[in-house]
């Protein structure tokens, strides 16, 4: 085929892959294919099936738009009519797995050095998708392979049993026809699963990227963080150390990007459940590979007793090497590292470190109201430090979502709750430094800026109160407008009643995330979206040229959970993505419907 139609025909399985539906896991038959994927690929993207395709996306889209499932199904139909151009479809696998296969990164001149790697019996595949024509002018090469012209050029078959090997270069049709060793030796047999079974996956060498862009990899990364350097010198402090902390955070991905060996990216429909998943193999004895040793995951199975209603739902392992890792970032607080107040705060942290935090579950709301459960070998002295990090902290400073307007209140022996003794602590927010924080350069218009500071109120409220206490066993900080709220809360929490695991959709993006990671986040959709929603319109519409933007007032709906993780192995990074089709049904319902009907 010519370069346009080998570009058209990738486009359609791209195409057909982000309406797909997820497949069975891979078997030993579709790990088969990967044997035939060349070793040395750059880039390979799989697609699970075509058929196939189209009976997973109807029996999903049942799930959430019953009423449009019959129109997407005929819609499919109708796409894989045009794409087949008359040809037979049919042949191929109805679950593939088929591959695209780079084995050099194009240059932008001629052919691809690339192959299509389709699973389907050899004659049935000449018999169905090659025309009359193109079966008649076949030409059977000593090398293994038979030459065919499509459409004007001339394409490569190989017969791979079980798989057909479809590629403009003639190069590469002669290395197919040799014994080498396939891609599912030199990647790792996780990888290998996932790229065989995703409906559709991405996998990327990393070695090879980096051997070949990795002086223009480092420019960018030097670019980049001078960039960010000559930012901060024209800002206040608070926006200087949220710059030193993106400098961190752009510092270790650059780094990451280094170590890798592999990249893997996947994108799944499974039969309730949207799924993204992406995955980075790290090289031994790199920098970020020794960042990894000794990394735990979990199940956070008690997250399914913290009270219901909440819309943030949060598990994290503490344990040492994360509190180092993330430092102050898990308290919501920001500060020059090379300042008093900073090296205060490392040594704050140091100790929280030391007292041996374990897994961390938090629950939260908007306006700021939750729970936070974190069991420690020494819960006294993780309370000391906190309060010497809390107290340490000056007006003017960053503190969670808000900024303070003095130094914080602390009252030791506020309260009592059953075996629990809780210091009282009160935090006044100064909404008019918030308000030029996000606007550092003062551009925006007065009614804009005192829309903001209205809408940060309403977020946030003027103070904020937080309980912070322990029973010998682990540290409880409850969050609430005032004690007989958080107590209230607190009741719930320790009587077990109307948790937020009685939620069918909790439930749900719970399960469709890894079963132990490092970290997990669930988050109740319509709730959040309502109130960031609500607080920022009136900010919005007073932005000059701003379009009109209204979103409906959602009637009473089930919640609706989404849920991302984090999972740090040794020498791998994971992170994963679901939507369940029961919270996607809730978001139809309680947004598309209204807006479909101009309401």
């Amino acid at each position: 085929m010519k370069r346009s139609h080998w570009c058209a025909a990738l486009a359609v399985v791209l195409a057909a892959a982000l309406w797909t539906p997820a497949a069975p896991a891979a078997g030993a038959d579709d790990l088969k294919g990967l044997a035939v994927v060349p070793a040395n690929s750059v880039m390979v993207v799989q697609l699970r099936g075509l058929e196939g395709v189209k009976q997973r996306l109807v029996a999903l889209v049942k799930e959430v738009v019953p009423d449009i499932a019959d129109t997407v199904a005929g819609s499919v139909d109708a796409g894989l009519l045009l794409a087949s151009a008359g040809r037979k479809l049919s042949v191929l696998a109805k679950d593939g797995p088929h591959y695209l296969v780079l084995t050099e990164f194009p240059d932008g001149a001629g052919m691809p050095k690339a192959a299509f790697i389709v699973a389907a019996k050899y004659d049935e595949f000449k018999d169905g998708l090659l025309t009359a024509g193109e079966r008649k002018g076949l030409k059977a090469n000593p090398a293994g392979y038979e030459e065919v012209n499509f459409q004007g050029t001339p394409a490569y078959l190989v017969d791979k049993h079980g798989f057909v090997v479809v590629t403009p270069s003639k190069d590469l049709a002669e290395e197919f026809c040799k014994k080498r060793p396939g891609l599912d030796t030199v990647i790792a047999k996780g990888q290998a699963d996932r790229l065989a079974a995703g409906d559709l996956a991405l996998y990327v060498n990393m070695g090879t990227v980096n051997k070949q862009y990795g002086d223009k990899i480092r420019d960018a990364k030097d670019m980049l963080l001078e960039n960010l350097k000559g930012a901060a010198e024209n800002l206040g402090p608070t926006q200087k150390n949220y710059m030193k902390v993106a400098q961190g955070m752009f510092e270790a991905a650059f780094q990451a990007i280094e170590d890798s060996q592999g990249v893997l990216m996947t994108l799944e429909f499974r039969p309730m459940v949207l799924a993204f998943h992406m995955q980075s193999e790290t090289r031994k004895d790199t920098p970020t590979a020794t960042s990894l040793k000794g990394a735990r995951t979990s199940t956070f199975k008690d997250l399914t007793k913290m009270p219901a209603g909440q819309i943030y739902y949060t598990g994290l392992i503490q344990d040492e090497a994360m509190t180092r890792l993330l430092g102050s970032l898990l308290y919501g607080l920001l500060s020059d590292p090379d300042s008093k107040e900073g090296k205060a705060l490392k040594e704050a942290l140091d100790a929280v470190a030391k007292a041996g935090p374990g897994e961390r579950l938090d629950t939260s709301s908007l306006p700021p109201t939750g729970l936070q459960v974190t069991p420690y070998k020494d819960p006294e002295a993780a309370i000391k430090a906190q309060l010497e990090m809390i107290s340490g902290t000056a007006a003017g400073a960053l503190f969670g979502q808000g900024i303070l307007k003095d130094k914080p209140a602390i009252k030791k022996g506020a309260q009592k709750y059953k075996d629990f003794e809780f210091t009282a602590i009160r935090l006044v927010w100064d909404h008019d430094k918030l308000v030029e924080l996000q606007d550092p350069t003062g551009m925006l218009p007065d009614e804009a800026k005192k829309a903001m500071r209205a809408a940060m109120e309403k977020l946030l409220g003027t103070e904020q109160q937080v309980w912070l206490g322990t029973d010998g066993k682990v540290v409880l900080q409850v969050t609430a407008k005032d004690w007989e709220a958080a107590e209230a809360l607190l009741d719930r929490y320790s009587k077990g009643e109307n948790t937020v695991g009685t939620v069918a959709t909790f439930r749900a993006a719970r399960a469709a995330l890894p079963g132990e990671a490092s970290a997990v986040y669930l988050t109740e959709l319509i709730q959040a979206v309502d109130a960031i929603f609500s607080t920022m319109k009136p900010v919005l519409e007073n932005l000059p040229g701003f379009p009109a933007v209204d979103l409906p007032k959602p009637a009473k709906a089930q919640a609706a959970y989404i849920g991302s993780s984090f999972t740090l192995q040794p020498n791998q990074i994971a992170f994963d993505f679901v939507i369940p089709a029961t919270s996607a049904r809730e978001i139809y319902k309680a947004y598309v419907v209204p807006l479909m009907k101009g309401k």
